[in-house]
């Protein structure tokens, strides 16, 4: 959950004032007919900067990004994108281009991580799970179709040089900033690294969020909502996939991860989409998992040591649990393996103390 802050009357006009142009102030009265209530949300990764804002028990959010933000109009246009599908994103209702501002629906404060968290049974987690893997199926298969028409998205790929940027983002704030590891064989690694973006970049392109986690999931009216998708793209099927069977903030026992995958894989078939190669597709699975934990891991180390998001550091352990995991039968990442085990090995060494 978010953590919230409240703020005097005279801190709510201040940021109205410096992050909301006049024109936007009108059309929601804002500014002319209190009283309203301005709460900072605040909690997430995003640099982007989040208020609630309520009046007369009526609420919205308004999003403002940092100047220049790159991801806006990606915001903008995958926003659009998934409402055309039906796709429960929230609705935008005031735009304000030259501020990177955005007025739009509040989708509330339980994400299906919360719902999780708070306590639920087998058969309702699974449940859950079968919803949001049914709205992946339709983003995947239905995005894949409609992003052609939108000039950013068509062009935008979870391409080679994206795959490689993830894993050193991993090596630097995971490996050597976080866990303070000298790499022994920086080389070794680094072909470890480009061999796994070879494979992961050579597959078919559907459309992806890129960053498909339980905290980016809302439940609203007992459906679905879907938040911060400015990442998405053209990309593989399994990243996304991976980013929530392999979810470093709600762990899921094998037993209920392989039902899930064969539900995953039953909704593809329904869709037209027959996987005829099964071995192959879990075989990407993993490594599209190795690829997906490595870039959490890198990010949670950023926002942690970085940001002063200290909070983050929680999730660390479920991350190295699964790169540990995934690389115990493998043989063709050597170096990246034998790393994992000495942080696997730390890891437990500090638990146990």
């Amino acid at each position: 959950m978010a953590t919230v802050f409240f703020l005097s009357p005279a801190e709510q006009e201040l940021i109205l004032a410096s992050v909301v142009s006049q024109p936007a102030k009108n059309f929601f009265s804002l500014a002319t007919q209190p009283p309203i209530t301005v709460r900072l949300i605040s909690g997430g990764g995003s640099d982007r900067r989040f208020f609630r804002v309520i009046k007369e028990g009526e609420s919205m959010i308004l999003m403002v990004s940092p100047p220049g933000d790159r991801d806006f109009a990606f915001y903008l246009e995958t926003g659009e994108l998934l409402r055309s599908l039906k796709i429960g994103v929230p609705e935008f209702y005031q735009v304000i281009r030259n501020e990177e501002a955005i007025f739009m629906e509040d989708l509330g404060e339980e994400s299906l991580y919360s719902r999780i968290k708070s306590g639920i049974r087998e058969s309702e987690l699974i449940f859950w799970y079968q919803k949001v893997l049914e709205v992946l199926v339709e983003i995947q298969l239905e995005g894949a179709k409609r992003c052609l028409a939108y000039p950013l998205l068509r062009e935008r790929v979870f391409d080679y040089a994206t795959l490689r940027w993830e894993t050193n983002y991993f090596r630097e704030n995971f490996l050597e900033r976080f866990c303070g590891i000298l790499i022994p064989d920086k080389f070794g690694l680094d072909k470890e690294f480009a061999a796994l973006a070879e494979k992961v970049a050579a597959e078919p392109l559907y459309f992806i969020h890129r960053d498909f986690q339980s905290q980016n999931l809302m439940i609203k009216d007992e459906q679905i909502r879907i938040i911060d998708f400015q990442g998405a793209r053209r990309g593989l099927l399994q990243y996304d996939l991976a980013s929530i069977l392999k979810d470093a903030y709600v762990v899921l026992s094998d037993e209920t991860r392989n039902k899930l995958l064969e539900f995953y894989l039953e909704k593809l078939k329904e869709k037209g989409v027959v996987i005829s190669d099964q071995e192959h597709f879990c075989e990407m699975f993993v490594l599209a998992g190795l690829q997906r934990n490595m870039q959490a891991l890198g990010a949670f180390s950023f926002l942690s040591r970085v940001k002063g998001k200290k909070w983050f550091e929680q999730h660390i352990p479920a991350g190295v649990h699964y790169l540990h995991q995934a690389l115990k039968e493998r043989r063709d990442f050597p170096v990246l393996k034998a790393i994992i085990n000495e942080v696997a090995f730390r890891f437990r060494r500090e638990k146990d103390c």
